[in-house]
């Protein structure tokens, strides 16, 4: 599992042993949280990275739990920043079970 950010986005991908070659073998999830504060970039990257598992735009950010078996993701999204009473979600939530590269999702 890779976690990264700052590409004000949401994502999940698959990763795969060659990189170009999406029939190749998955190997790890990269999980990229969305940007809390910063402004959602909106253009559309599906085209060009068929390795996407799923996207979320806006604001919000990602949380990990680890148990000895499986790190469960979930990616928080808030409507408004400016807000202090803004509504927190649970938008999608992402399980990585232990001996496996691949992330299932759930339901949020």
């Amino acid at each position: 599992m890779v976690r990264t950010g700052d590409y004000h986005a949401g994502l999940v991908f698959d990763l795969h042993r060659q990189p170009f070659d999406h029939t190749s073998e998955v190997v790890a999830t990269e999980l990229l949280s969305p940007a809390i504060s910063s402004i959602p970039f909106d253009a559309d990257v599906t085209a060009r990275t068929p390795q996407l598992r799923q996207r979320l735009d806006g604001h919000g950010y990602l949380t990990a739990t680890f148990e000895a078996d499986r790190m469960t993701a979930r990616l928080r999204m808030l409507d408004d920043v400016q807000d202090v009473d803004s509504p927190i979600r649970t938008e999608a939530t992402w399980r990585i079970d232990a001996g496996s590269p691949r992330a299932v999702q759930e339901d949020p």
